[in-house]
């Protein structure tokens, strides 16, 4: 049998440890490794090397049932493309926190229906394009997954050919709490499609430039703006060379009344094929 169906058929009969209360692991990229030995990532003073070894550990062994699962990621530059697909539990999910200065120079990358959190973290789009795409991204949702953005920092300035989209969603929902930032030179700061929804919640500074637009949407997605600070829409800040906002195929832009100008840039927006911007 080829090594990679056996390990797909362990992974099939193995029974998962249950957990019994929300759980913390850790990563450390000075200190760590992502050797399998007892106890490896579930403290302070025995960390995994890389996020991603983390991540696998934590989806071939656990069930989180109701409880979530915090991954604690030390300060550091972490040169990794996140792939975070699906893991087993019923209400809980998994969280990547940042504890310092966390720098994820690559992407992250959510690849199942399944919830997420991201906090704390700082990613920069570096190396190869998107396995399978064209494209570079920083924070990816897609294939139905939930996933909650809260104090991140999305950096594009990076030179690469091709489309980059710091944020995008597609087919998915992508909430964004407590402040967050966009810099760069970027196709899109926000880009949605295949009916896939995002949420602004939180004050958002954006600075860079645009070429297609600040916020692009398409195929039936949504853009909402809603804010829990004081019940006032968000704040969205800073300076984008670029279109202010590109709405197509019967998606909806929802600024709660924002007006025209809601979005940076430096050229008026357009709804059009039935695209609608409110």
């Amino acid at each position: 049998m080829p090594t990679d169906a056996f390990e797909e058929l362990l992974k099939s009969i193995r029974v998962p440890v249950w957990l019994t209360g929300n759980k913390n692991f850790y990563v450390n990229g000075e200190t760590g490794s992502d050797t399998l030995d007892s106890g490896r990532g579930e403290s302070v003073g025995k960390p995994f090397k890389t996020i991603q070894a983390a991540y696998n550990f934590i989806a071939d062994n656990y069930n989180l049932g109701p409880y979530n699962l915090t991954i604690s990621i030390e300060s550091g530059i972490y040169a990794e493309q996140v792939r975070l697909a699906g893991y087993n539990a019923s209400t809980g999910l998994v969280r990547l926190v940042g504890n310092g200065s966390v720098t994820i120079s690559g992407a992250i990358v959510v690849l199942a229906a399944m919830s997420y959190d991201l906090r704390a973290l700082s990613v920069s789009c570096a190396g190869e394009p998107l396995e399978g795409s064209s494209f570079w991204a920083g924070i990816l949702a897609s294939r139905g997954s939930s996933l909650s953005v809260q104090g991140c920092a999305i950096d594009a300035s990076v030179s690469m050919d091709g489309n980059k989209y710091p944020v995008r969603a597609d087919a998915s929902t992508i909430t964004y709490r407590e402040e967050n930032a966009i810099t760069g030179d970027f196709s899109a700061a926000f880009f949605a499609t295949n009916a896939a929804t995002m949420n602004i919640m939180a004050d958002t500074s954006i600075n860079g430039s645009a070429t297609s637009a600040t916020v692009y949407l398409t195929n039936l997605s949504t853009l909402s703006t809603n804010s829990s600070f004081e019940g006032r829409n968000p704040i969205i800040s800073g300076s984008v060379t670029g279109k202010r906002y590109s709405v197509y195929f019967n998606s909806i832009c929802n600024t709660g009344g924002g007006g025209p100008e809601y979005f940076p840039g430096s050229v008026q927006g357009n709804a059009v094929n039935g695209g609608q911007y409110a």
